[in-house]
């Protein structure tokens, strides 16, 4: 049972709570605003890369991004055929299905568009034997299957990528305008 305090030890208890979760907040603050400084001091601009907002200004599908030598993209990847319309804009707000077996792949994908599309689930293309939506290319669908010829093409709402992970790094990159 609790002991009977007086109106002070109730008021000194209180101010020092206030005092103790002040102290932690002020400090949080501190910390956060220096960690941001520290982090974002060596940014994109200071490495070589620029953001050319183009002439359209109010159409972020009409950037093109020069990240100079910041990227080292390997040649493998850049030979990949990438045969798509779509840009990361495309999933912007849409419910995205991605059919693959392969972990990594649904990593990178999944990752790459996560800031776009408003949900991503893992979904079949066509029938399908797990309990997983099963889904067409009216749907928004990205199908990666490994293959020995890379390729990556689109047909209607479907993106199928076939290769190795060069392939779905490859279609990141064109997502990105990267290449």
């Amino acid at each position: 049972m609790d002991r009977i305090r007086s109106r002070e030890e109730l008021e000194k208890s209180k101010k020092k709570k206030v005092f103790w979760v002040s102290v932690i907040m002020l400090g949080l603050l501190v910390t956060s605003t220096a960690g941001f400084a520290f982090l974002s001091g060596g940014s994109f601009g200071s490495s070589g890369g620029a953001v050319n907002t183009g002439t359209d200004s109010g159409n972020p599908s009409n950037q093109n991004i020069d990240y100079g030598d910041v990227l080292d993209i390997d040649e493998n990847i850049t030979s990949i055929p990438v045969d798509i319309e779509n840009t990361l804009y495309s999933y912007s707000g849409v419910n995205l299905y991605i059919a693959s077996d392969d972990d990594e792949a649904l990593g990178l994908i999944g990752s790459a568009l996560s800031g776009y599309a408003s949900k991503i689930s893992i979904g079949c293309y066509g029938a399908c034997e797990e309990d997983l939506p099963e889904k067409i290319c009216s749907d928004d669908l990205i199908v990666y299957r490994e293959s020995n010829v890379s390729r990556i093409y689109q047909n209607q709402s479907c993106i199928f990528i076939e290769g190795d992970l060069d392939s779905v790094r490859a279609f990141v990159y064109k997502l990105s305008g990267v290449t």
